[in-house]
């Protein structure tokens, strides 16, 4: 998240698809808490790179693309929402 958050992704453009990797597999995962991460995680890519962000959700299904758009709406930097849970960065 902190990479996300607060490094000058332009000069992270080589590792993007990396990023879209982890938030693809942890916004798809059995966890419950690490599919809000991997939400969070989006709505950090998606500030810092939108173009990139949206290129990324339209090739989603449909079903994750709701979620994910959804998280943009609800997502503070610096925080991730986990059930029970808040994690500060």
């Amino acid at each position: 998240m902190q990479v996300l958050e607060d490094w000058d992704m332009e000069t992270c453009v080589k590792g993007l698809d990396l990023v879209e990797a982890t938030i693809r597999s942890a916004a798809q995962d059995s966890s419950s808490e690490t599919r809000s991460i991997g939400r969070s995680m989006y709505a950090a890519y998606v500030r810092a790179m939108p173009d990139k962000g949206q290129a990324f959700l339209r090739r989603m299904d449909t079903g994750l693309q709701e979620k994910l758009s959804q998280a943009t709406l609800t997502y503070i930097p610096g925080f991730v929402f986990v059930p029970c849970l808040f994690l500060h960065s």
